[in-house]
């Protein structure tokens, strides 16, 4: 871990010299980041989201982040994050561009942006990345799988934003980006695919839409993505070597939340519709999953606050019962769904960090496919503790 900490604040030292050029190098530079180290400890069988967290636990959870932007007019402002982090069976602190782009912003309702682009999806999806800016340590998998980080984490290309209040009825936002989403066989979903190729193909599409209602500290979203993936496998399930596709792959994402003095109540609730053709002239597999959250989260004072959620997953949502498992090429109910019950304690002993301590009841293991998909247990727990400065 020293290893790669020191590669890291490398990266930092290098990166930053090359946005403070030119006369308003500066105080209009700014350079921010965030290290953050955690522990998970799940049952032998059922390891989530780390690859070798059974046993003893596991250590190889964490991220490192560094962002450096810089003003250059009132109304061009350039940036770049460099990202890495690591969960066991991928990631492997690889550093990586998390995005970069130049922001144009021309009025509050008009703004451009240029280059590698977060994606909204969700309230969380574009923050993910930040431990420290939520309560929990995982997010709701059901909706922000671990596994799809990579998937749905950034577009390249081009976007649109900006935001206009709409008199008494309050203030709407939104967001609209188009490009490519950079993506590989080094990805989650790729080794689940035992992929030795994989990108996306023609124009990806990604929205969001905010909307502040009239009613104090209550906020409506819809947000969503779609794409076209394409690959080559030396392994999908039950056939030979195969090329395949993914078309369409959308997901759309409503979300409620609701913020009254130190509570903040969240529901969401997502969609996931995709299309396999495997290539071998079997018909084309129509996944149609569905999910759902809701969360509460109480700041008791300004070191301590708790939050819980209460989650659920479906592969089928047309078939909750799972006992079509066998169309899926999975081997019972119980890898068909995924309830999640979760309680985080959170701890803010100084200012810029947090400790977290969080546990997890679950039933299901409908989300948890890098691990042998026959021998998990049904209901099985799991323990996270993570500790994230940011500066």
């Amino acid at each position: 871990m020293k290893k790669h900490l020191a590669r890291f604040l490398g990266t930092l030292v290098s990166l930053t010299p090359l946005l403070m050029v030119g006369p308003a190098a500066g105080s209009d530079v700014e350079v921010h980041g965030f290290v953050s180290q955690g522990y998970a400890k799940s049952e032998d069988k059922n390891q989530y989201p780390i690859g070798d967290s059974g046993g003893y636990g596991s250590l190889n959870f964490n991220d490192y982040a560094i962002n450096v932007s810089k003003q250059i007019t009132p109304k061009l402002r350039a940036g770049m994050q460099i990202v890495a982090l690591d969960r066991g069976t991928y990631g492997k602190n690889s550093l990586q561009v998390d995005w970069a782009y130049g922001d144009y912003r021309y009025q509050d309702w008009l703004g451009v942006r240029v280059g590698k682009i977060k994606i909204p999806l969700g309230l969380y999806n574009a923050s993910r990345d930040n431990d420290y800016v939520r309560n929990s340590i995982l997010l709701p998998q059901g909706l922000y799988t671990e596994y799809y980080r990579d998937l749905t984490n950034s577009i390249k290309g081009a976007g649109v934003y900006g935001n206009t209040p709409v008199g008494s009825l309050g203030k709407i936002s939104y967001e609209l980006n188009i490009g490519s989403i950079p993506i590989n066989e080094d990805s989650a979903l790729g080794k689940a695919m035992g992929a030795t190729a994989m990108g996306s193909t023609n124009f990806s599409t990604n929205y969001k839409l905010d909307w502040e209602t009239p009613i104090s500290g209550l906020k409506v979203a819809v947000s969503g993505l779609h794409s076209t993936w394409t690959g080559t496998s030396s392994w999908v399930p039950i056939l030979p070597a195969t090329n395949w596709e993914m078309d369409p792959w959308n997901r759309k994402v409503y979300s409620l939340e609701y913020t009254l003095d130190d509570l903040i109540v969240t529901f969401e609730y997502g969609q996931e519709d995709f299309d396999v053709d495997y290539g071998d002239g079997s018909p084309i597999q129509k996944w149609r999953s569905d999910s759902w959250y809701l969360s509460g989260v109480y700041r008791v004072n300004n070191w301590f606050e708790v939050g819980s959620y209460y989650n659920q997953y479906y592969v089928d949502r047309n078939h909750r019962d799972g006992k079509n498992f066998a169309d899926y090429f999975y081997y019972n109910t119980s890898n068909m769904k995924q309830h999640d019950f979760a309680l985080t304690l959170r701890f803010d002993p100084m200012e810029d960090l947090s400790v977290k301590l969080e546990g997890h009841m679950i039933e299901g293991n409908g989300l948890n496919w890098l691990v042998d998909l026959a021998g998990q247990n049904e209901n099985w727990h799991l323990f996270l503790a993570k500790a994230t400065y940011i500066f």
